[in-house]
C-alpha cells in the first residue's frame, strides 16, 4: 500500500523532469537515454495506474472517463448496442460494470 502510494506521488514529478528533459532535447542536448528512461517510467507507472488497467471491473463514471465520454454518451452507446458492459444483479435492477481492460467500440 505504501509502495502505490509513493509511485501516485512519483508520477507528477516524473511529469515535470520529462518536460524539462523534452526542453533540453529540442534545443540540441545529447539526453537522449535519460528522456527515454523517464518516458518509460511515467508511461509504466500511468499504465499501472489507470483505473481498470489491472481488469478491474469499473463503474459507468469511470468508464466514461476512461474513454472520454460523458457517462450519459456512454449509456446512449450501450441502449444501441454499441457497447457491452457486465450486467451484475437481476436484469434491470442491478448494477452496471464496465471491463476495464477493455475499450469501448
Amino acid at each position: 500500500m505504501l509502495i502505490s502510494v509513493a509511485v501516485t506521488r512519483a508520477l507528477p514529478l516524473l511529469e515535470a523532469r520529462l518536460v524539462e528533459l523534452e526542453a533540453r532535447v529540442r534545443a540540441g542536448e545529447d539526453i537522449w537515454g535519460e528522456y527515454v528512461a523517464t518516458l518509460h517510467a511515467v508511461l509504466t507507472i500511468t499504465a499501472r495506474t489507470t483505473p481498470g488497467a489491472n481488469g478491474e471491473l469499473l463503474t459507468t463514471r469511470e468508464m466514461a472517463a476512461r474513454v472520454g465520454l460523458s457517462p450519459k454518451t456512454l449509456l446512449r452507446r450501450k441502449k444501441a448496442g454499441l457497447v457491452k458492459p457486465v450486467q451484475l444483479g437481476q436484469r434491470g435492477r442491478g448494477a452496471i460494470r464496465w471491463r476495464g481492460d477493455e475499450v469501448a467500440r
